[in-house]
């Protein structure tokens, strides 16, 4: 299905040639959509083919079965190159091999929890948390760095020994799908079973995530961490071959993403309720540090360290609502809004004079021009870019402080941010 909305309309769209209403519709109903229908898909297959062009070949060779290196569709950015060489994300084929074997690593470790569960028994803590951390990794623009992938792999290793010998010898060994994505789909004796399948698997990486921003935030739920090992083990069952089945575990996935969305909310609101804030677009002299993704208790704490050395923080991207919460806008550190979407911080980023912490997505690959300035927190990562570690409580900003001292900071003269009013994707900048 991935293939069928995402690529074709590419190809037939580059050949002049009207795709089928069906599938824009499709496209557009998104999570409404959990089948695509076989009458939808034979159109396009025949559109395609009266047209000259291939049908689904370009990814058909992957994953070892040719030459393409590997294959990847999880996000709205990918195109044929994710089927071929490298993400439209900069992700390597190491490192999508990488995040396989970590969801693959995901579901035996879900597999052994939720069986220990059964049995009555209590999964530890750190297993739950690292679940959170490693599956959250995988998503698009969060981790593309191989040796923090590579470790991950082997922390769950340990886990799931950890697991093994607290069930016993009574429990048999799961029947894991391959690793690759495609494989699974080669191997799923119903497609549109497997399809699901995958959108569980992605539903249970945003659980995960919201999961771990509450975690932080020092709100956790056992009933959360339950479902995502029982999601998990799910994708290991002879039950994932059943559509019924598989329907009903997706639908049981929104209602834990609700789950989880209140507990964060609740642990976001532990910095008050947020309230109807202005927010300074423009420069305040002095030396300067940005953060960017989700983590408020990160901010908190980033805000708590500037304040004494008088050094202005600024948000950016999906960090605006900090502004709003009564505990985050009493620092008088707390400067302003620099930059509009993500997707534009390759142009932006360069133009900020001070070091850039990353808490969560979005990443895109740092270019030479500020890497140096830039900093990860928890999942977050990319090869050769300075980590901050996983622990919240073990932040040692002084590294970052240090850095925004030495650098440039905002001027008196400026009264502007410097980069251009519309850039990257040609959308206004905030002035």
């Amino acid at each position: 299905a991935s293939h069928c909305v995402c690529h074709g309309p590419m190809l037939l769209r580059a050949k002049l040639v009207a795709v089928p209403r069906s599938l824009p519709r499709f496209v557009a109903n998104g999570a409404r959509n959990f089948v695509v229908t076989r009458k939808c898909l034979a159109n396009f297959e025949a559109k395609l083919a009266h047209n000259g062009l291939p049908y689904a070949k370009p990814f058909e060779v992957s994953t070892g079965l040719g030459k393409s290196k590997m294959f990847c569709a999880q996000c709205s950015q990918h195109d044929t190159q994710c089927g071929t060489s490298v993400g439209n994300c900069k992700k390597t084929p190491m490192v999508s091999a990488l995040q396989d074997d970590i969801m693959k690593s995901a579901k035996e470790l879900g597999y052994y929890a939720h069986a220990a569960r059964g049995l009555g028994k209590t999964v530890p803590n750190h297993i739950d948390r690292f679940t959170l951390i490693s599956v959250f990794s995988t998503l698009t623009n969060v981790n593309n760095d191989p040796a923090r992938m590579s470790k991950y792999v082997k922390q769950a290793t340990a886990c799931i020994d950890e697991l093994k010998a607290l069930c016993g010898s009574g429990v048999p060994a799961p029947d894991l799908p391959p690793a690759a994505i495609l494989k699974q789909r080669q191997a799923a004796p119903d497609a549109n079973a497997s399809s699901l399948c995958e959108m569980l698997a992605y539903g249970l990486k945003g659980v995960a995530a919201y999961a771990d921003h509450a975690a932080i935030l020092g709100k956790e739920d056992p009933k959360i961490y339950a479902f995502i090992h029982e999601g998990l083990a799910f994708l290991t069952s002879p039950e994932r071959h059943d559509l019924g089945k598989a329907l009903e575990m997706c639908l049981r996935c929104g209602e834990a993403n609700l789950w989880t969305m209140d507990l964060l909310y609740q642990g976001n609101t532990t910095l008050g309720i947020p309230e109807p804030t202005e927010v300074q677009v423009k420069p305040v002299e002095g030396k300067c540090i940005l953060v960017s993704g989700h983590d408020l208790k990160v901010m908190e704490s980033l805000l708590e360290a500037c304040e004494k050395e008088g050094i202005k923080v600024y948000t950016h991207g999906e960090m605006l609502p900090g502004h709003a919460y009564p505990k985050l806008k009493k620092f008088t550190c707390l400067a302003g809004h620099y930059g509009g979407a993500w997707n534009r911080q390759h142009h932006e980023f360069a133009k900020f004079p001070g070091p850039i912490v990353l808490t969560s997505n979005c990443l895109t690959e740092p270019q030479d021009s500020y890497k140096q300035q830039v900093f990860t927190f928890g999942a977050v990562g990319w090869p050769g870019i300075k980590h901050l570690g996983e622990d919240f409580n073990a932040i040692n900003w002084s590294t970052v402080t240090k850095l925004a001292q030495s650098l440039k900071g905002f001027t008196a003269e400026e009264t502007k941010f410097s980069y251009d009013p519309v850039s990257g994707h040609g959308q206004p900048s905030p002035t």
